[in-house]
């Protein structure tokens, strides 16, 4: 029997051919691949993958280089072609645990997943104004990293794209930016409503905007710095985990705030002595798991795990006034008034040669206290008072006649009669 390339099938000649046939179809396959869309190259230490043949396009799927102060390109050769940067791949630069420093090219528009995660050395980025995507995870971890800058290009910032970034003080965003805003290196969405991230870096106290009615998931997960928060009122729901790890944290402060919806574990490893606590001056605060504070008060403990609306219940704390009589007598000597009340009847104390003036928060510029005005000081006081000496000596004597303060001065040969508003 005579082959297709007229030998017997079993000659080595004829095999010999086929295997040249074989080897020619792979080839041609091969640059089919390295000239296609999807294909997979290596340019130096980048390794790449053709977006468009069309457009002439790749994304950095990897390195493999061990510079610490990179620049990734605009543009890479290809069989003697140009193809344009415009994407940084998923986990590309995943663990480049010598890289301090990335300068991104402005070719690039967008930063994938897991981009820079765990560049655990990375100090400084450089993001151009040619990105308008940053995604899931995308700087996860970057523990050295200390501020970011972001342009006013970017219009999508995936989820926890900052989480775990322990020394990052500010995520600054440019002022242009339409989509996000920054406060204080906090990233906010642009209308101030969302808090998406504070930086893991940040330290001490800080009091969320008025504006904000949302917290992000994990949005303060792992500020191991911070210690007190204060939630406004304007607040009605805290995403999941939204405080993990917050490990120096010791108070929430909530603001008067009617309820929050809390997602998972909200305080997930916090310090075992977080308190929350009213924030609302002058009130002391109840948390229920009901609006109408009928089932059993809800503890920090209880809080922990799980996620529920939480209903909190604002009860007016009583204070003491002290009555200071400034070198004259006064009975009763204090009282308590309830906040944001009325301080009620006053007393009305008495000093030989002097007439009452009124009470007043202090010696020298006070303001005067009267029985209708409003108790807004969310602490103890004390009231201070204010005489005016008689022109003829003599002694005054305080009465209080109908809720009229009435003051009796003899002077001289006469016995006088003021009479004045409830004090």
């Amino acid at each position: 029997m005579t082959g297709i390339f007229g030998k017997n099938p079993g000659s080595v000649s004829y095999q010999g051919r086929l295997m040249i046939l074989f080897a020619f179809i792979i080839g041609i396959c091969l640059v089919g691949v390295l000239s296609s869309d999807g294909a997979d190259a290596a340019a130096g230490d980048f390794e790449y993958q053709i977006v468009s043949e069309t457009e002439k396009t790749v994304k950095i799927t990897g390195y493999t280089g061990s510079e610490t102060e990179l620049t990734i390109p605009s543009n890479v050769t290809n069989n003697s072609v140009v193809y344009s940067v415009t994407s940084i791949g998923e986990s590309a630069f995943k663990e480049c645990e010598s890289l301090t420093s990335i300068t991104i090219s402005g070719s690039v528009r967008s930063i994938g997943n897991y981009g820079f995660e765990k560049c655990t050395a990375l100090t400084s980025v450089t993001i151009p104004d040619s990105v308008t995507s940053i995604g899931y995870e995308a700087f996860y971890e970057c523990i050295a990293l200390t501020s970011i800058t972001i342009p006013d290009s970017v219009t999508s910032i995936g989820d926890y794209a900052f989480y775990g970034c322990t020394e990052l003080i500010g995520i600054y965003v440019h002022d242009d930016n339409t989509y996000y805003m920054d406060d204080e290196g906090v990233l906010f969405t642009k209308d101030g409503e969302v808090l998406i991230q504070c930086p893991g870096g940040k330290s001490g106290s800080y009091d969320i905007p008025s504006s904000v009615e949302s917290i992000g998931d994990e949005a303060f997960g792992n500020c191991t710095a911070l210690t007190s928060i204060t939630i406004p009122n304007s607040v009605t729901s805290i995403g999941g985990w939204g405080f993990n790890a917050c490990t120096a944290l010791e108070t929430v402060y909530i603001s008067g705030n009617g309820s929050i919806e809390f997602g998972e574990k909200p305080f997930l490893n916090c310090s075992s002595d977080l308190q929350v606590v009213s924030g609302k001056a002058g009130y002391a605060m109840e948390m229920y798991p009901d609006e109408d504070f009928t089932s059993n008060r809800i503890t920090i403990d209880e809080m922990w795990d799980g996620s529920s609306t939480v209903y909190f219940k604002w009860t007016p704390i009583e204070y003491t006034v002290t009555f200071d009589p400034n070198e004259g007598s006064v009975d009763p000597m204090s009282k308590d008034v309830t906040y944001d009340s009325v301080y009620g009847d006053l007393p009305v104390p008495t000093r030989d040669g002097y007439g009452f003036k009124g009470w007043y928060t202090a010696l020298e510029n006070g303001t005067e206290v009267k029985s209708d005005t409003v108790m807004k000081i969310a602490d103890a006081q004390t009231l201070y008072a204010i005489w005016e000496e008689n022109d003829d000596g003599g002694i005054s004597i305080g009465l209080i006649i109908g809720g009229i303060v009435a003051v009796i001065a003899v002077a001289g040969a006469g016995v006088f009669l003021f009479m004045r508003g409830r004090p």
